[in-house]
């Protein structure tokens, strides 16, 4: 939603099933902004600053839980990629496994290379 929401009290963000992940979003020292989803919710945070190539090559910065998002996903076509039989619970389970802990805010924030490294010692 983008709007500083306590992902606990809110639908759809307070929805638990084993195929939906709650993204919230962080600035670059991986402190909740304060547009971004917070709360019990979440399960885990991403970058809420992301660079986009435009047409014709122009560069923007995207910021949002929106620019948060897409990384996770990103995330989940490369775990896909490496195994393309995983189902979508498995897929929220590595991502959520993988996320590290912020030792200041203990945030889980999203950590792509250990996600892919619990994929490949699962082999």
């Amino acid at each position: 939603y983008d709007e500083e929401t306590n992902s606990g009290h809110r639908v759809p963000a307070d929805l638990t099933a084993a195929n939906l992940i709650t993204v919230g979003a962080v600035d670059p020292m991986g402190n909740p902004v304060g547009f971004s989803n917070y709360g019990p919710g979440v399960q885990v945070y991403a970058s809420a600053f992301t660079r986009a190539r435009m047409l014709g090559g122009k560069e923007r910065i995207f910021v949002g839980t929106s620019a948060a998002a897409p990384q996770v996903v990103n995330l989940a076509a490369k775990l896909l990629a490496v195994k393309p039989g995983l189902s979508t619970p498995q897929l929220v389970d590595l991502i959520k496994k993988g996320a590290l802990r912020d030792t200041e805010s203990r945030l889980p924030l999203l950590n792509p290379k250990r996600s892919l490294a619990l994929l490949q010692s699962e082999r």
